[in-house]
C-alpha cells in the first residue's frame, strides 16, 4: 500500500518509552484539569438515563490523549535542541523522574497555546432583547500568559542543560589520549613497550 501525503502516522513507541510517556501524561493531565463529563444525549436529543434514573455522562475533554502526547513530544525535541543538541527520548527515566516538569512545563505552554486561539474566536458579546454579556476574554489572558511562560522557562531550560553538558567527544578523553602527544603515539604501537 502505497503512502500518501497527509495519511496519518502512527506512533512508534517502544514499550519503555510508553512507560515514560504514561507517567508524563498523567502529570500533564494533572496539570491542566482538561477532563470533563457532559451528560449523554440520545439521536432525539433527550438525556439518556441509568436504569436508576440518573444521567449517563460521557467523557467531554478538551484535549484527546494523542494530542498531548503530540505536546509531550514537541515539549521533548525542544529540550533536546535548547541550548545545545542532546538526544533525549521518554524512555530513560531521567526524562520522566528528574525533568518531568521542565518537560511538562513545555507542553502545558504549547497546550495553552493552541487554546488561546480558540477562546479567542469566542470573544465576542452576546446580546439578546436590551441585555448584553461580555464574556471573559480567556484568548487573550492565554496569549500574555504564554508569552510570560515561555520566556521563563526558556531560561530555565538553559540552566538545567548546562549543567548536563556532555563531555568532549575525543581529545582529551582516557580513549583517545594518544591522539595529542606524539611520544604516546609511538609507544603505542611498540610492542613490548605498550602503555595503552
Amino acid at each position: 500500500m502505497a503512502i500518501a501525503l497527509g495519511d496519518d502516522v502512527d506512533f512508534d513507541f517502544s514499550d519503555a518509552e510508553l512507560t515514560g510517556l504514561n507517567v508524563l501524561l498523567k502529570y500533564l493531565k494533572a496539570r491542566l484539569q482538561s477532563d470533563g463529563k457532559k451528560p449523554s444525549r440520545d439521536q432525539f436529543g433527550a438525556f439518556i438515563l441509568d436504569g436508576y434514573g440518573a444521567m449517563v455522562m460521557e467523557d467531554c475533554n478538551v484535549f484527546s490523549d494523542e494530542i498531548l502526547a503530540c505536546f509531550l513530544a514537541s515539549s521533548l525535541s525542544e529540550f533536546n535542541m535548547i541550548p545545545f543538541f542532546t538526544s533525549f527520548s521518554f524512555g530513560e527515566q531521567i526524562i520522566y523522574k528528574t525533568f518531568s516538569h521542565a518537560i511538562v512545563e513545555g507542553a502545558l505552554i504549547l497546550a495553552l497555546s493552541s487554546q488561546a486561539l480558540v477562546e479567542k474566536g469566542r470573544d465576542f458579546t452576546i446580546s439578546d432583547g436590551g441585555i448584553s454579556y461580555q464574556p471573559p476574554t480567556l484568548g487573550d489572558f492565554l496569549a500574555t500568559n504564554y508569552q510570560t511562560f515561555m520566556t521563563s522557562y526558556r531560561e530555565r531550560l538553559k540552566f538545567i542543560k548546562n549543567s548536563i553538558r556532555p563531555g568532549p567527544q575525543g581529545y582529551g578523553t582516557f580513549t583517545n589520549l594518544s591522539s595529542g602527544a606524539p611520544s604516546f603515539v609511538r609507544l603505542r604501537h611498540l610492542k613490548s613497550r605498550r602503555i595503552i
